[in-house]
């Protein structure tokens, strides 16, 4: 080979691997999606598709493990294996145990149907009885966690694969004056997307099943009973309720401590200066005492021998407004 045709063969290798063949040819190997990647497009309607997908792709990649997780802990603390089955007839066991030392076991659902179950403890479970009993209720918290989680994946997935159609029968509009590599990247993501909702839609399911049935098996085990409007489903035990009652008397005693009411705050408060009122009308002076030697001599004096005590001795003139002892 001649050394014009080796790098004419050169260049033509260097272009389909650089971004100029990208252009026109398309990325080669598989699709950003198909390896769960997010893949941008550059236009907004087809990459809100792509990152919800992506987002999709990102919570149910451990959800087999998730949705395994609280049946291993519970048939841990039962001692038996995974069947649900197992599980069930394990369970109606022990909780028939505990029922003979005044425990009862019940899982509780929420007024809501949105709420999730919980578990609902009567009696004071103690040594080994408390520690399987709070596995129990780590169990079903988690079912219950796994159990919203899963609504919200299926109703994603619900209205994808009718996005992925438009939007691929949309394709050539979209990108019209993009180059052809550009469209070819796009429609590839598209058709590896359809794929890839596929594969999410059954493991939403799975994950749904085998949660659902975890959770019948612990019903069927213990019974169930449905919280009152005014009973939420995370309080498990009386004492629970009452100790938020309490904490949320003690805040309200904490509040009224610092707050003032208005009455107090008028009792410290200074009062203010009386108004003055209208001064009375002046009254008619009295006439004052006069005093003994003033007095009229023919008034005849007392006897001698008397008794002093018959006739008081004459008052002497006092100073100010105060009333005179007697009137002349």
């Amino acid at each position: 080979m001649s050394l014009t045709a080796r790098r004419a063969r050169l260049i033509l290798a260097l272009f389909l691997c650089g971004p100029a063949a990208c252009q026109f040819f398309g990325h080669p190997g598989p699709s950003d999606v198909a390896q769960g990647r997010y893949f941008s497009s550059g236009n907004p309607d087809y990459d809100t598709f792509f990152v919800e997908l992506y987002h999709l792709q990102l919570e149910l990649k451990d959800a087999p493990e998730r949705v395994a997780e609280p049946r291993q802990e519970l048939a841990k603390s039962l001692d038996v294996g995974l069947d649900a089955d197992v599980i069930k007839e394990a369970l109606g066991k022990r909780a028939a145990e505990l029922g003979g030392k005044q425990i009862k076991l019940t899982v509780l659902r929420g007024a809501d149907p949105d709420e999730p179950v919980s578990l609902k403890v009567t009696g004071s479970p103690s040594g080994d009885d408390a520690e399987f009993v709070k596995a129990l209720e780590q169990a079903l918290a988690k079912i219950g966690k796994l159990k919203g989680a899963i609504e919200g994946w299926q109703k994603s997935l619900d209205a994808l694969p009718k996005q992925d159609t438009e939007l691929t029968d949309g394709l050539d509009a979209a990108f019209a004056g993009a180059a052809p590599g550009k469209r070819t990247d796009v429609k590839k993501n598209l058709n590896d997307g359809q794929k890839i909702i596929e594969l999410l839609v059954g493991r939403a399911k799975d994950a749904e099943h085998s949660n659902s049935e975890l959770l019948d098996a612990v019903v069927a085990a213990l019974g169930e009973t449905a919280a009152p409007n005014n009973e939420k489903a995370s309080e498990t035990a009386p004492e629970r309720a009452s100790d938020e009652k309490s904490e949320k008397r003690e805040k309200g005693e904490r509040k009224g401590r610092k707050a003032t009411p208005p009455a107090a705050k008028a009792a410290r408060a200074p009062k203010p200066p009386p108004e003055p009122k209208p001064a009375p009308k002046a009254a008619a002076p009295k006439p004052e005492p006069k005093p003994a030697a003033e007095k009229p001599a023919s008034k005849p004096a007392p006897k001698a021998g008397a008794e002093r005590s018959e006739v008081p001795p004459a008052p002497k003139p006092t100073q100010g407004t105060a009333k005179p002892d007697f009137e002349p």
